[in-house]
């Protein structure tokens, strides 16, 4: 990957300067950082179970550097987008 965040789209992977942290099928988790990318894989490493939280514009978008493979992961949370009812991304009133 280069260096810059990439964004999939129907045209393949495209720049997206606005992600750093990012969740794609194929790449799995990665971000912008590298030294939150170690930070995250030493903490998944000792933890019993790793659980992603993502919020919708994060989905299909590719940073540099994983962070992990989903099949790493014990499951995701999904927040709904923004225009959908309910879809403030918080659980509640």
């Amino acid at each position: 990957l280069d260096t810059r965040p990439w964004c999939a789209s129907s045209r393949g992977l495209l720049p997206n300067p606005k992600t750093r942290t990012a969740s794609h099928q194929e790449f799995g988790l990665t971000t912008g950082d590298f030294d939150e990318a170690e930070m995250k894989r030493a903490i998944m490493g000792r933890a019993a179970e790793s659980v992603a939280l993502a919020s919708p514009e994060k989905i299909n978008a590719v940073s540099r550097f994983q962070i992990a493979e989903f099949a790493e992961l014990s499951g995701v949370v999904v927040a709904p987008p923004r225009s959908l009812p309910g879809g403030s991304g918080r659980d509640g009133p």
